[in-house]
């Protein structure tokens, strides 16, 4: 058995499938949350993505969202 096929979280898949695999996972579930998500950086407090569902509560959009500043 190959190295990455190993270090991969999904039995028997190459590491980089399972990442697309997880990504892909990751992206349906925040676009159909039905929570309103903002993906923030730790260290600038800015706004790296917002899920849809924030964007028709709130009425701003995602341009809107990444283009704040930072609340510090």
């Amino acid at each position: 058995m190959n190295q990455a096929a190993e270090s991969s979280p999904i039995p028997g898949a190459p590491a980089d499938q399972a990442l697309r695999i997880s990504e892909l996972s990751y992206r349906r579930l925040f676009e159909a949350a039905q929570d309103g998500i903002l993906i923030l950086d730790a260290e600038t407090g800015r706004v790296n993505d917002v899920n849809p569902f924030l964007i028709k509560l709130l009425g701003f959009s995602t341009m809107k969202w990444l283009a704040k500043p930072s609340a510090n």
